[in-house]
């Protein structure tokens, strides 16, 4: 359970801040803010169940899409279902940070 907080790059130009409150009914709410020539706030909520101790599966109530994240030092990562996640160059801009 907790709030984290990132900026996720869309493509080389533009991204998106991802807002994530994991709530203790095991419901979330995910905020995108994105940061583009057609800005916008978009607002997700759904469930979400933890996988195998470290991977979050949120389900998106209203287009039955799940996105996953891995638990690492605290903070979540973009990940696939199994936890692995994609190796890039620069990591820590698919991580979204514990926020207090």
């Amino acid at each position: 359970m907790g709030f984290y907080k990132g900026v996720i790059p869309i493509d080389k130009y533009c991204g998106k801040v991802i807002s994530l409150t994991l709530k203790s009914d095991n419901t979330y709410q995910l905020e995108y803010i994105y940061l583009s020539k057609k800005e916008g706030t978009f607002i997700e909520e759904g469930t979400f169940r933890v996988l195998n101790e470290k991977v979050i599966e949120l389900y998106c109530i209203s287009s039955n899409e799940k996105t996953y994240y891995t638990y690492v030092h605290g903070n979540l990562v973009q990940s696939d279902s199994l936890g692995y996640i994609k190796p890039t160059k620069y990591p820590e801009q698919y991580t979204l940070e514990k926020s207090s």
